[in-house]
């Protein structure tokens, strides 16, 4: 175990998630270190008309991704690198 990091009772444990089940207490959302809680947290702060453009773009990309390993064509990322 990690040093300074309790672990919960498992009644602790099954109580947070029966709350979290009955809407009691809303998910919270996790945090790493203090940092944001990334997609969640984006996704939280966008408007519906973002958040389907933001959908749109990534099933166009997966689209392109299929037809490209269709072909045979080898997937090659593109990598950043400083010199």
């Amino acid at each position: 175990m990690l040093e300074g990091m309790k672990r919960k009772d498992i009644n602790q444990t099954a109580f947070s998630i029966m709350q979290q089940a009955t809407g009691e207490v809303e998910k919270p959302l996790a945090k790493v270190d203090g940092r944001s809680a990334g997609g969640l947290a984006r996704m939280a702060g966008l408007s519906s008309e973002e958040k389907t453009k933001l959908a749109k773009s990534a099933a166009m990309t997966k689209v392109k991704k299929r037809q490209v390993l269709a072909l045979g064509a080898p997937l090659v990322k593109k990598r950043h690198i400083s010199v």
